[in-house]
C-alpha cells in the first residue's frame, strides 16, 4: 500500500510538473500555495517522507526552465554560491583526516550539509521570478503572517492541554522531572521549534500590511504568548530585538501587550513563567557544575563552536569541507569552518539589509531589511537554522521580498 501510494504521489508531481510548462498562471498559483502551507510538516509514507513546501518550490522550478527569461538567468551571486557548495563537496573528499570514512559516507554527510544552503539558493532564485508586483509582495506577507499567527495558536492549545503536542510550560509534569529542568522542545504544526524564533517578524511585516487595526492587535497578542511559553531562548530574544525596531507607537503597544501575556500565562499556566526564563538565560555560560548542565544544552553548544573555532583557523581559506562540521548551534562559526573566508558570499542577505536600514532610515522603513537582520542575528548565527531546510527556506523567502521590494520602490 505504501509503494502504490508512493507511485500516486511521484506521479500526481510529475503531471503537475507537465503542466506548469503548458499553463503559466497555474505555475504562479503552485509558487503561492507552497508559501502557504510552509509550516506543513513532511508528508510520510513508510520510510518516506518529503516537504510540500519544497516539492512546489522545486515543481514551480521545473516550470520556469521552459520560460524565455529563465530561472537560471545568470546572477553572480548565486553562481559563485554553487560554485562554492561544489567546491566545498571536493575538499570533504579530498581532507585527509576523514581517510577512515568511506567516499558514500562523505558524500552523504556533505549533501545533508549543503542541503539547506541549496534551499535558500532554491528559494531565493524562484521568488524573486514570481514576485512582480506590489500585490504579489503583499500576497507573500499575508500569507508569512497567517501561518506565524495558526503555529503560534497551535502551541497555545498545546499550552492549555487541548492539543497532542509537547510544551514545556503545560500540564506534562512527567516531561520536566525526566528532564529534570524545563526547556524548549518540538511542537506546534510545525517540525522545528525553531519557528518560534521567525515567528515574531511577522510582527514587523503586520506593521506594513493593509489589514484591519483589530487584527494588528489580536496577531502579535498570539505571537508574543506563543514564544514567552516557549521558553526557547533564541526566540525570547528575536522578540525584544522585533519590539525594539519596531515603529514608536507600535512599540509601546507590543510591550503592554508582552506584559499582559506574562501575566496570563502566569494566571492560566500555573507557573512561575518571570522564573524560568531567567534561569534558561542564567546559567547560559557556565561551567559543568552548574545549573544549565541539567539540559546539557550550553556546555555542549559552548564546546561546538570552540570546535568549529579551530578548524577555521587551521583551513582558513578553504575551509575544512561540506558537512566536516554540522550542528554547532553557531551558524556563523559552522560556515566559516566548512567553507573558510568564502562563507562571507552567504552573508551577502544581511550586509545587502544593513546597507539599506543604513542608508534609507529616514525615508523607507523596511520589515523585509529587519527581518534579515533579526534571523541573522539569532537562529542564523545562534542556533542551528544552517542545519534546517525548513528554517533556511525563510532566509530565502526574505532575501528575495527585500530585493523586490527594493526594485519595486526605485521603479515606482
Amino acid at each position: 500500500m505504501d509503494t502504490l501510494k508512493l507511485l500516486m504521489i511521484v506521479f500526481g508531481i510529475l503531471g503537475l510538473g507537465l503542466y506548469t510548462i503548458l499553463d503559466k498562471s497555474f505555475l504562479s498559483r503552485i509558487y503561492f500555495f507552497s508559501v502557504g502551507v510552509m509550516f506543513v510538516r513532511p508528508l510520510g509514507i513508510g520510510d518516506f517522507e518529503f516537504n510540500l513546501t519544497l516539492t512546489l518550490i522545486f515543481l514551480v522550478s521545473f516550470g520556469l526552465l521552459f520560460e524565455k527569461k529563465s530561472l537560471y538567468d545568470v546572477n553572480r551571486t548565486a553562481f559563485l554560491m554553487v560554485i562554492i557548495l561544489v567546491q566545498s563537496v571536493f575538499i570533504a573528499l579530498m581532507d585527509l583526516n576523514q581517510s577512515n570514512m568511506s567516499t558514500g559516507v562523505i558524500l552523504n554527510r556533505a549533501w545533508n550539509w549543503v542541503l539547506p544552503l541549496a534551499t535558500f539558493l532554491l528559494v531565493w532564485r524562484v521568488s524573486i521570478k514570481m514576485i512582480s508586483t506590489e500585490k504579489d509582495l503583499q500576497l507573500i506577507a499575508k500569507l508569512f503572517i497567517w501561518n506565524c499567527a495558526v503555529f503560534s495558536i497551535t502551541a497555545i492549545i498545546s499550552f492549555l492541554g487541548f492539543y497532542d503536542g509537547v510544551v514545556i510550560l503545560g500540564y506534562d509534569s512527567e516531561l520536566s522531572e525526566l528532564f529534570g529542568s524545563k526547556h524548549s522542545r518540538i511542537y506546534g504544526i510545525s517540525l522545528s521549534n525553531l519557528v518560534f524564533a521567525v515567528t515574531p517578524i511577522a510582527i514587523l511585516i503586520l506593521q506594513n500590511y493593509k489589514t484591519k487595526v483589530v487584527v494588528k492587535i489580536v496577531l502579535p497578542i498570539v505571537i508574543i504568548i506563543a514564544v514567552l511559553i516557549s521558553l526557547k531562548r533564541i526566540a525570547i530574544l528575536a522578540l525584544i530585538i522585533t519590539i525594539l525596531f519596531s515603529k514608536r507607537k507600535a512599540r509601546n503597544i507590543y510591550l503592554t501587550i508582552l506584559l499582559l501575556g506574562i501575566v496570563f500565562i502566569e494566571i492560566f499556566g500555573e507557573v512561575n513563567l518571570i522564573t524560568d526564563v531567567i534561569s534558561r538565560f542564567q546559567y547560559l555560560f557556565d561551567d559543568e557544575n552548574s545549573l544549565a548542565q541539567l539540559d546539557n544544552s550550553s556546555q555542549i553548544r559552548v564546546d561546538r563552536v570552540k570546535k568549529g573555532l579551530k578548524s577555521f583557523f587551521g583551513n582558513p581559506f578553504f575551509g575544512v569541507g561540506s558537512g566536516t562540521h554540522g550542528y554547532l548551534h553557531n551558524g556563523i562559526i559552522e560556515l566559516f569552518a566548512n567553507l573558510g573566508v568564502f562563507a562571507l558570499v552567504f552573508l551577502r542577505p544581511l550586509v545587502e539589509s544593513l546597507k539599506s536600514i543604513y542608508s534609507n532610515w529616514r525615508w523607507r522603513w523596511s520589515p523585509w531589511s529587519f527581518g534579515i537582520v533579526i534571523f541573522s542575528f539569532t537562529v542564523l548565527f545562534f542556533e542551528s537554522a544552517i542545519n534546517r531546510v525548513e528554517i533556511m527556506y525563510f532566509y530565502g523567502l526574505f532575501y528575495a521580498c527585500l530585493q523586490r521590494e527594493k526594485d519595486l520602490f526605485l521603479n515606482a
